[in-house]
């Protein structure tokens, strides 16, 4: 199980990695500034599945226009591949955990201003 938690924290951060690749503003050595900040985006919960092929984690970005933040939540293979966005933009998830057998994945959210359940 150790082995799968160190693969999955691997994936997840690779998963990271490439989407800092994608800003070209990350490597050229510039002062930071505040907007900096909202483009952060922080991984957190990772959960791997009983069978150790997939790992679940949530993704929080604070927003500047709608002074919020967001937390989605996102599923990759252990053996790599690209992320699987399991919530919608604009709705808030987290606290992802597997069922026992592994088929099913819940997760905590609050639909239509009302209590976060699952």
């Amino acid at each position: 199980m150790k082995r799968s938690v160190v693969l999955a924290l691997l994936a997840v951060a690779a998963a990271s990695a490439a989407a800092l690749a994608q800003e070209p503003e990350a490597a050229s050595g510039r002062q930071l500034v505040v907007d900096d900040y909202f483009k952060l985006q922080r991984l957190s919960e990772p959960r791997v599945s009983p069978d150790g092929e997939w790992v679940a984690y949530t993704v929080k970005i604070q927003s500047l226009e709608k002074n919020r933040a967001q937390s989605r939540l996102w599923m990759v293979s252990t053996g790599g591949g690209d992320p699987l966005p399991m919530t919608i933009e604009g709705r808030s998830a987290s606290r992802p955990r597997w069922s026992p057998n592994g088929k099913y994945l819940s997760f905590l959210a609050a639909r239509n201003e009302g209590k976060t359940q699952v």
